[in-house]
């Protein structure tokens, strides 16, 4: 959770939300994935008291990684350590979105790596972005960063590519969200391969595909909206260090884009959608099982 949650008073924190979620993941068995420790926005009031004293964001940031990630020191598989910090429009050396902590802490990205491993050194640490999801200037500019912070010794192990797509957007409705338009499978499968050989986890983290300003037949658009969470499943599935697919929700009921863009895998009445059983048919060819379903 962004730090308005965890710390909405400056050294004062708050788990409950947390607590909730992780409790919930061990009364099912399941994984628990740290989501995030460092962000430029969603951030506490207090913090912004704080604007271009270097020293004194420097101990805030490392205060509340410190104080976030060792509360589950141990119990988290992941954690999306620093997220949405490049630009949607990197220029050469100038690729970082200037926010609260930059241009006055210039490393903090390798500051807030550095601060989680010591604070939670068993936990795999990620840097997380949307619209790099295939090959272009966003995705180039992330790619030469995480290269960089490795070649200096940084501790990062993965990427993730939050995936909100759309197969419809206009540009102007692009410019105004994080959605993107659904790269091919090419690019995707390209793009998994050149971080994994960087040695990292390529996770896709916060899949859905929006359906606003769709044009066909309602199964014309499922059709569209199916193939697009097929494809980005066999991009990953294409190469063993892609560990994760992971979708932002699952029922069009509760979505951040609005129940009437449909972006999920189910409807508001949890039934399956063909985006479902597309997933599941790729997964059935690509294991050679069935009965998934």
């Amino acid at each position: 959770m962004p730090a308005n949650a965890t710390e909405p008073q400056q050294g004062m924190f708050d788990f409950k939300e947390c607590d909730l979620v992780y409790n919930t993941t061990r009364q099912y068995n399941q994984s628990f994935r740290g989501h995030n420790l460092c962000w430029g926005v969603h951030n506490p009031s207090w913090l912004a008291n704080l604007a271009g004293n270097r020293s004194a964001l420097e101990a805030a940031l490392q205060n509340h990684i410190t104080a976030v990630a060792g509360r589950y020191h141990g119990k988290v598989y992941a954690w999306d350590v620093v997220n949405e910090a490049v630009s949607d429009h990197p220029n050469g050396s100038d690729y970082l979105k200037h926010n609260i902590w930059y241009p006055t802490v210039s490393n903090y990205i390798d500051l807030a790596f550095q601060t989680a491993q010591k604070a939670d050194p068993q936990a795999k640490l990620f840097y997380n972005d949307y619209a790099a999801e295939g090959l272009n200037s966003k995705s180039n500019a992330i790619y030469n960063m995480i290269k960089s912070m490795l070649s200096r010794g940084i501790p990062i192990h993965g990427i993730g590519l939050q995936a909100h797509l759309s197969i419809s957007a206009s540009k102007e409705m692009l410019a105004e969200s994080k959605l993107s338009s659904p790269p091919s499978y090419d690019d995707m499968a390209a793009n998994v391969k050149r971080f994994a050989d960087l040695g990292l986890e390529v996770h896709f983290t916060e899949l859905d595909v929006n359906m606003k300003g769709a044009t066909g037949s309602d199964s014309e658009k499922f059709e569209k909206q199916a193939q697009v969470y097929k494809s980005v499943l066999e991009a990953c599935l294409s190469n063993s260090k892609c560990k994760n697919y992971e979708v932002w929700g699952f029922t069009d009921k509760y979505t951040w884009l609005g129940s009437e863009n449909k972006p999920d895998l189910f409807d508001t009445k949890y039934h399956p959608k063909p985006c479902f059983k597309g997933v599941v048919t790729a997964l059935e060819e690509r294991h050679h099982v069935t009965g998934l379903n």
